[in-house]
């Protein structure tokens, strides 16, 4: 007898509502008079840019991506142990707060359309720093003790690109640099940060790797 669970109503349910979420954004589309290539089309090919516009930004989408990722596995893997509470709880934070600032990046919330909302940059940027404030004091311990070198050269990085963003614009290609280089650097050692905690919870998966089921030889 197959003693698996079953595991397909999950796929299917995430399935379903992704097409739900793409139906429902054709029909606002179709209604505001937008292309619906312009959301699913790489913008290089819908613009007719050259192949390498948005490279970096793209690459800071995906570390972004791997960030939430890393954080979520770890979540999952750690919930139900309760000697690693704690560690599952940072890991459930750093994974919703990374995938809050993926998606401001990504979408141009703060730049975009967080002001529409009367929500203008100058309030949004403080309230994502006094966010990390809290998560950084709230599991302070353990970050600094896991992931001190990547934790704080995202945090020095993320902090002059914001530096750099708020500095009148002095030279197209200096500028970028220093801003969209620096928080492209703060993006790759935030994921490497989620990859150092999320290793942690897989420790114990190690050790019982090879590990003879009981009752096997």
């Amino acid at each position: 007898m197959n003693s698996q669970p079953t595991t397909w109503k999950f796929p299917v349910l995430l399935t379903a509502i992704a097409l739900a979420i793409l139906v429902l954004l054709q029909m606002i589309c179709a209604a505001q008079g937008v292309p619906f290539a312009a959301l699913v089309r790489d913008p290089a090919v819908e613009l007719k840019g050259p192949a390498y516009v948005g490279l970096l930004s793209n690459l800071g989408g995906v570390g972004w991506g791997c960030a939430v990722t890393l954080a979520a596995f770890g979540w999952a893997r750690l919930r139900h142990e309760p000697t690693q509470a704690e560690l599952a709880r940072l890991l459930l934070h750093l994974a919703l707060f990374t995938g809050l600032l993926g998606l401001d990046d990504i979408a141009l919330l703060h730049d975009e359309w967080l002001p529409r909302l009367h929500l203008p940059e100058k309030i949004v940027i403080p309230i994502y720093g006094l966010l990390a404030l809290l998560w950084l004091r709230r599991y302070s311990r353990i970050l600094w003790a896991r992931a001190p070198v990547s934790l704080g050269l995202a945090i020095a990085c993320f902090t002059l690109s914001v530096l750099f963003d708020q500095r009148p614009k002095w030279g197209h290609s200096a500028h970028h640099l220093l801003e969209d280089g620096f928080k492209l650097l703060g993006i790759l050692n935030w994921a490497r940060m989620a990859y150092e905690l999320t290793a942690e919870s897989l420790t114990p998966l190690k050790a019982s790797v090879g590990t003879p089921h009981p009752g096997n030889p």
